[in-house]
């Protein structure tokens, strides 16, 4: 599977690249690129790495992952994780990464309900 990226600006000096496919040995130079080209056109305070999307990401794909935030610190921008699906959000927890992202909670599908015997479970509420 391909790797999509798309990049936004959001309000707030945040930039955000949305990604959507596998973060893999295939893909991951893609990841890192993209965190350069963000920081080689503007300096914003923040990129969201937003994983909604990402159905799989291997070693190498949290490797850029790391490689980016670390870029994106020396030039002084913090890099956050936003919506990893629950393989990624799953991923980084088992790697002890979870935290270095901003600890960010699994984007829940739509479909997904609330398990009353796992509290926190299902598609969190909506942000107002």
């Amino acid at each position: 599977m391909r790797l999509s990226i798309v990049t936004t600006r959001l309000a707030g000096d945040v930039e955000e690249i949305r990604l959507r496919g596998e973060i893999d040995v295939d893909t991951a130079g893609e990841v890192r690129d993209a965190v350069a080209e963000v920081l080689a056109r503007s300096r914003p305070a923040q990129i969201n790495l937003n994983l909604r999307s990402v159905s799989f990401i291997d070693s190498v794909g949290i490797s850029a992952l790391v490689a980016g935030f670390q870029t994106a610190q020396v030039s002084g921008v913090k890099l956050v994780v936003t919506e990893p699906s629950r393989f990624v959000h799953r991923q980084l927890w088992v790697t002890g990464l979870l935290g270095l992202f901003g600890a960010p909670e699994p984007w829940l599908a739509e479909s997904e309900e609330p398990d009353p015997a796992h509290p926190g479970s299902g598609r969190p509420p909506a942000r107002g």
